[in-house]
C-alpha cells in the first residue's frame, strides 16, 4: 500500500491510499487533475472517496469527482451541503455514519465523529496489505480510543491565539 499525500492544507486536502489492485481516495478538497496525475491518469483502480466534512478545503471538488465516476461516502451534513451547489450529487453519493461499517471493495472502513465546527468524520481503514489506519483532520479532540493501528494519519494545523 502507497499513500500519496497531495496536499495538507488550508488551501486544500487531498490523499490517496495506493494498494495492488484497488485504491482508495480521501477528501477532495484538490483539484481531480492532481488526482489522476498521481494515478499515471488511471481511474480504473479507484473504489471510492471519503469525505470528512463540507468545508472547500476537504469537499470543494466533490461535484468534479462524481461527474468522472467517483463514488463519494460522507455524512448527511455533507451530503446535503453540496447537494445545494450541484443537483447532480446523487447516484453515486453514499451516506454513511458514525460507528458502521462499511465495505468499499477491498477497504473495510469504520467512520467516527470527532469534534469540529460543522459535523466531522475520522475514519479508522482497514486493508489487507496495510492493516489499520487512522484518518483524523479538523478536529480538537478525537472522543475513541484505537487499538492494534499500523499507521496513524492526521491533518492538523493551528490557530496561535488559541495555543497561546
Amino acid at each position: 500500500m502507497n499513500l500519496h499525500v497531495l496536499g495538507s492544507n488550508s488551501k486544500g486536502n487531498g490523499y490517496i491510499l495506493e494498494g495492488k489492485s484497488q485504491t482508495l481516495l480521501l477528501e477532495c478538497g484538490l483539484p481531480l487533475k492532481d488526482v489522476k496525475e498521481a494515478l499515471n491518469f488511471d481511474l480504473t483502480k479507484v473504489v471510492g472517496a471519503l469525505v470528512s466534512h463540507s468545508h472547500g478545503d476537504h469537499a470543494k471538488y466533490a461535484n468534479d469527482y462524481l461527474k468522472n465516476s467517483v463514488t463519494l461516502f460522507m455524512n448527511i451534513d455533507t451530503a446535503l451541503h453540496l447537494s445545494k451547489d450541484d443537483d447532480r450529487i446523487g447516484g453515486l453519493t453514499h451516506v454513511i455514519g458514525a460507528g458502521k461499517q462499511y465495505s468499499i471493495g477491498e477497504f473495510k472502513v469504520i467512520p467516527f465523529s470527532v469534534k469540529h465546527d460543522v459535523p466531522c468524520l475520522g475514519f479508522l481503514i482497514n486493508h489487507p496489505e496495510s492493516g489499520n489506519c487512522l484518518f483524523v483532520t479538523d478536529t480538537h479532540y478525537i472522543p475513541n480510543t484505537f487499538k492494534g493501528l499500523n499507521q496513524i494519519l492526521i491533518e492538523a494545523n493551528y490557530e496561535e491565539r488559541i495555543l497561546n
